[in-house]
């Protein structure tokens, strides 16, 4: 039925993966998985990843899952391990095959579009002049401000409380809307704070 399919929004990780489950057009609460503890091998956290899909599907199986995308080899201009991009395209892959197994389809928009739709733009970095080459230090502070972008809309439509500071969870919840407007035809029941945008 439209506007009454569960969604499990997924923002993949090794170390935390954020998490919302709910029926399109609710507003469920952002969680943290923990997949890897300190001292583990990205197998753990692919093992510990299975399990616990496994038994939050036996439990509260959604109808559709929607996870950001992995990003394109050298998307970040070198700023990603070879390791890190392992184990987050690994976890991916760990996700789709559990959700296969109980015939649950995965859909997995690029980052970009989800904050375009969540927040309007793609990122809060300054506008620069074409072909500019950013510095580490710059590159640094455009993620933790598109991060921080993200957080404030996620508290803005009660996501999350206005004490929070844990942008995993709020792009759980982006990605969560993302699914709900696109493929629930949905949109979420929100009231905006006092002063919200």
């Amino acid at each position: 039925m439209v506007g009454k399919i569960k969604i499990l929004g997924l923002d993949v990780a090794e170390y935390r993966t954020g998490w919302c489950l709910g029926l399109a057009g609710t507003i469920p609460t952002p969680r943290i998985f923990k997949a890897r503890l300190a001292g583990e091998r990205t197998e753990d956290a692919a093992a510990r990843l299975a399990c616990w899909l496994r038994d939050l599907f036996e439990r509260d199986r959604p109808d559709l899952i929607v996870m950001e995308h992995f990003l394109p080899q050298g998307a970040q201009g070198g700023r990603t391990t070879d390791f890190v991009r392992e184990g987050q395209v690994g976890l991916q892959y760990v996700v789709r095959a559990v959700a296969a197994c109980y015939g649950i389809p995965v859909r997995s928009p690029y980052p970009v579009t989800v904050r375009i739709h969540f927040c309007g733009v793609a990122s809060a970095a300054p506008s620069r002049p074409k072909g500019y080459k950013r510095t580490d230090k710059e590159a640094a502070a455009d993620r933790k401000a598109t991060k921080r972008m993200v957080l404030d809309r996620a508290i803005a439509l009660h996501y999350l409380p206005p004490t929070c500071t844990d942008d995993d969870m709020a792009d759980s919840a982006a990605i969560f809307d993302y699914g709900s407007s696109t493929f629930g035809n949905a949109a979420a029941a929100f009231a905006l704070a006092p002063g919200g945008a």
